[in-house]
């Protein structure tokens, strides 16, 4: 089956960007996140944004473990 319904309801993780570990100075949470953004979609070849459903994104928050974003 190779139509668009056979990938109906399933996840695919296709991109994974980060940005590098430690302090980033006054650099806000949401620029941070589009660089990594920007990362995960050059990774997976991805030049249109309109063809993302759906991302996951996570923070650590002063070396307290992951929260989620």
């Amino acid at each position: 089956m190779h139509n668009a319904t056979a990938f109906r309801h399933k996840v695919a993780v296709v991109g994974v960007g980060m940005t590098h570990q430690g302090d980033h100075g006054d650099v806000p949470d949401q620029v941070l996140a589009l660089h990594a953004l920007q990362e995960a979609m050059a990774v997976a070849g991805i030049e249109d944004k309109h063809r993302i459903n759906a991302i996951l994104g996570a923070r650590q928050y002063h070396g307290s473990g992951i929260d989620g974003v």
